[in-house]
């Protein structure tokens, strides 16, 4: 901010030294805000009048040294207590005057390693996937894999390699006239060998565009095969899910605590709602004046509930 000076008719021309940030802008007023500079660095401020170029020329540069200022947050230091099956708290260390504070909370389930929806099957095939003497003429826009060649044929699709061994698997499934027909589902370790999982025949296979859910008791199953033995009718397959569990999980947010971070107030936060039985984690951030964050996350084990014993 400066006062203002006559036949400046073009504005003020305003740098620093270092150059950083927005230096060199003209402003027509009699201030200017800098901004992109660095933390705890001392610079030097000129302002230069600009004049009409015939009548007035530019003025003689008034400097003004500066030192930003240092924000001084940092990662919090988080300590659990109080911990049961019900609640639990975190407490951090105060940080200086301006400091924010803000927590989420959550604890990891299976997350879905492979959707996949066939959209634009048969001319677009999906990668990875491997199908086997299906129809290139589906009937259905919803479940788009189409076996309902003659029933000589072997029909088969398999999955590309999936990320985490595979938990469950559900998918969308049309079916007309399937009679003694049979729908194998498949896993594998390798791609090459093949044990089932769950098969569905006769009247199970009919339906409208109706869901199949199937869990996968074998470990290692990174692959999964649907083999249509047919008798009569034909199936449609599509909106295929799959859960891992050995990686490839994912946050559930504790009520109130995420997936935005909740502001708190002091330095520490009571989870109410903890999942018992489990591990919850606590993700902390803070956030200094110049919007500087530090962030610190905490596993905190919490118990299950005792169990109840009748005596009588």
């Amino acid at each position: 901010m400066w006062d203002p000076v006559t036949h400046a008719t073009n504005g003020y021309t305003v740098t620093l030294s270092p150059a950083e940030g927005n230096s060199g802008v003209t402003v027509s007023g009699t201030t200017a805000t800098m901004t992109g500079l660095a933390e705890g660095t001392p610079y030097t401020a000129s302002v230069v009048a600009i004049g009409d170029g015939t009548g007035t020329d530019d003025s003689e540069a008034a400097t003004l040294d500066v030192t930003t200022l240092a924000d001084p947050v940092v990662n919090p230091a988080l300590t659990e207590s109080n911990v049961s099956a019900s609640s639990f708290t975190v407490s951090w260390p105060a940080q200086p005057s301006g400091v924010s504070f803000a927590a989420r909370a959550w604890t990891l389930v299976p997350a879905d390693v492979a959707t996949e929806d066939f959209v634009g099957y048969p001319d677009v095939k999906p990668t990875g996937w491997t199908f086997n003497n299906l129809s290139n003429n589906p009937e259905y826009k919803d479940e788009p894999v189409a076996f309902n060649k003659a029933k000589t044929v072997s029909m088969w699709m398999s999955s590309p390699k999936y990320d985490a061994d595979v938990s469950s698997v559900s998918f969308r499934l049309r079916a007309n006239l399937a009679s003694s027909s049979t729908l194998v589902l498949s896993g594998s370790p390798d791609g090459e060998t093949w044990t089932p999982i769950e098969s569905w025949t006769g009247d199970n296979l009919k339906g409208s565009g109706v869901k199949k859910t199937a869990a996968v008791a074998t470990t290692g199953v990174r692959y999964l095969k649907w083999t249509f033995e047919k008798d009569s009718g034909n199936v449609f397959i599509g909106h295929v899910s799959v859960n891992g569990t050995s990686v490839g999980k994912q946050p559930s947010y504790l009520t109130g605590y995420g997936p935005d971070a909740t502001a708190v107030a002091g330095t520490s936060v009571t989870i109410s709602n903890p999942v018992a039985g489990e591990t919850n984690y606590i993700e902390v951030t803070a956030t200094g004046l110049s919007g500087r964050t530090a962030t610190t996350t905490l596993p905190v084990f919490v118990p299950g509930y005792p169990s109840v014993i009748s005596v009588k």
